[in-house]
Formats: structure tokens, C-alpha cells, sequence
């Protein structure tokens, strides 16, 4: 009884030991730092963004996005989200007619369209520059066909399903 006792104390005793040492870490290092990246998560993947169809006529669709539910804008991370927004002919992506980088900003018009035609467009959320808090994220995609009709007669659009 006495001996286990005795072991348990030394047990704690070297636990407690270990724990007081100071850190053998570089002094050249900043600890604000390295708490400071402890603090914010890292390499988080940014969820989709959610789109919108704001207006369709026969040669314009207006497209409208929204902020992926997991990013939070950070004083120490200024730099806003940016949206990459690609259109295409082709549902695969194979054929890219545009691509645009867009900032500051969370709708779009493509316009010069073909008349009763589906249009596919792939919207990317794409962290800030500097931002190591998140990285890309899955794309959001939707075929939206334009209008038949001129203006004054309503226009449709269907959303297919991702493929996955």
C-alpha cells in the first residue's frame, strides 16, 4: 500500500514537473502571433453560395448570389469575398464563353444572350487574398433559359440539379 502510494506521488510529482518547464521555442518567434492563427480557424471550405434569378428576357439574365453561410467578415481579415462566375453552353463546363472575377459586388447580368436557349452558370466563392481562414469552395450551378418572347411576355427558367 505504501509503495503504490509512493509511486502515485511521483507520478504526479514528474506530471507536475513537466507541465512548469519553460517552452524550448525560438526566441526569435512572435507568441502574439502563433495565438492569434490559434484563434482563427484555418482552412475552413467555404459552403456554396446561394443564387438567384433576378430578371430574364430574351437576351439578358441577371444573376444574384449571397455570402456562403459559413464566412464571417474579420477586422483582422478586411478584405472581402470574391466571386468567380463562369457561363457556359454546355452543362459539363467543357466550353467556358465567360469568366469573370467579381468584387464588391453580388449580381451579375450576361447579356448579348441567344433567344430561347439554356445558359448554365457556375458561381465560385473564393476567399480574399491573404484570408487563410478559408479556402474555395464547391461551386453553385443553374441553367437558366432565356426568354422566347421579347420583354413584354414573361420569360421562364429552370434550375437543374447538380450532378454529384
Amino acid at each position: 500500500m505504501k509503495n503504490s502510494i509512493i509511486f502515485l506521488f511521483c507520478i504526479f510529482f514528474f506530471a507536475c514537473s513537466d507541465q512548469n518547464q519553460p517552452s524550448t521555442a525560438n526566441p526569435t518567434e512572435n507568441t502574439e502571433s502563433s495565438e492569434q492563427t490559434g484563434y482563427h480557424s484555418t482552412g475552413q471550405v467555404l459552403t456554396k453560395p446561394k443564387v438567384e434569378v433576378m430578371e430574364i428576357s430574351q437576351y439578358t439574365i441577371t444573376l444574384n448570389w449571397f455570402e456562403p453561410s459559413n464566412w464571417q467578415s474579420d477586422r483582422d481579415f478586411p478584405g472581402q469575398l470574391e466571386f468567380r462566375v463562369e457561363s457556359s453552353t454546355n452543362p459539363k463546363f467543357d466550353n467556358l464563353v465567360t469568366t469573370r472575377t467579381i468584387r464588391d459586388s453580388y449580381q451579375t447580368t450576361f447579356s448579348n444572350l441567344e433567344p430561347d436557349t439554356p445558359h448554365h452558370f457556375r458561381i465560385t466563392a473564393l476567399p480574399a487574398a491573404g484570408d487563410s481562414r478559408y479556402i474555395k469552395g464547391e461551386s453553385t450551378t443553374i441553367t437558366v433559359m432565356t426568354a422566347s418572347y421579347p420583354r413584354d411576355q414573361i420569360g421562364g427558367f429552370s434550375v437543374t440539379p447538380e450532378h454529384g
